[in-house]
């Protein structure tokens, strides 16, 4: 995504909105002023995660980017150089330009992905499709480790996503070795995907591969879970 260079900032700093941190370019903004909107996307950020954390959510994004580190520990420090308040400034801007990193995000993305992993049709914005966070988290964290060890399955990430959902250990407990290696057996023994696209299952059936393999790639970069 462009973003648009800022060489002055506004007056009132504490009136810039998420839409524009996620636009800008602070490359040609001074220390000082990369410090003053730092301590404003951090402010908007800390506002996003409280929510998150009161609704008790999940976010893909807070996981990814921010992780177990107080937003706070991004502001700017005294006699922080240049660099490091570049790099501080770009996590959290990409946190805010992330889907997951609101409420109402984070439950689109989860109806969706019910849709797609579980097969549950609901317009319920509010079924997250996990019984908690704890148990989703373990669901991703199982799923981001064996898509790290069998890259060969990039293109089919629905239908992985779908056939570690009928795996029942990361309701429980956190995988091993041996469940990534059960969910690989998985995969290899199938003999057809299942896609929950029935243009990619018609392409199959008509000799259309190439039309199939395109869509299946179009998939495989939907359904990423860290959006």
């Amino acid at each position: 995504m462009a973003r648009r260079p800022i060489r002055k900032l506004p007056t009132d700093i504490s009136r810039l909105k998420s839409r524009q941190i996620v636009d800008m370019d602070i490359a040609n903004l001074s220390n000082a002023d990369i410090a003053k909107v730092l301590t404003r996307a951090v402010q908007l950020a800390e506002k996003r995660i409280g929510q998150i954390e009161r609704n008790d959510l999940f976010s893909p994004a807070l996981d990814k980017y921010i992780g177990d580190t107080p937003v706070t520990d991004f502001l700017p420090s005294e006699g922080a150089k240049r660099g490091t308040l570049q790099h501080r400034f770009a996590v959290v801007q990409t946190f805010l330009q992330a889907k997951t990193s609101t409420v109402q995000g984070i439950r689109k993305v989860a109806q969706e992905r019910n849709e797609r992993i579980f097969g549950v049709q609901s317009t319920k914005t509010t079924e997250t499709g996990f019984k908690d966070t704890e148990e989703e988290r373990r669901y991703w964290h199982a799923y981001n480790e064996f898509m790290h060890q069998n890259s060969q399955f990039y293109a089919e990430s629905t239908r992985v996503q779908q056939m570690l959902g009928k795996m029942t250990f990361w309701r429980n407990r956190e995988f091993t070795a041996r469940d990534l290696n059960r969910l690989l057996s998985r995969m290899e023994e199938s003999q057809e995907p299942t896609y929950a696209n029935g243009e990619v299952e018609r392409n199959y059936r008509e000799g259309n591969y190439q039309n199939a393999n395109v869509r299946r790639g179009r998939d495989g970069d939907w359904n990423t879970p860290n959006k």
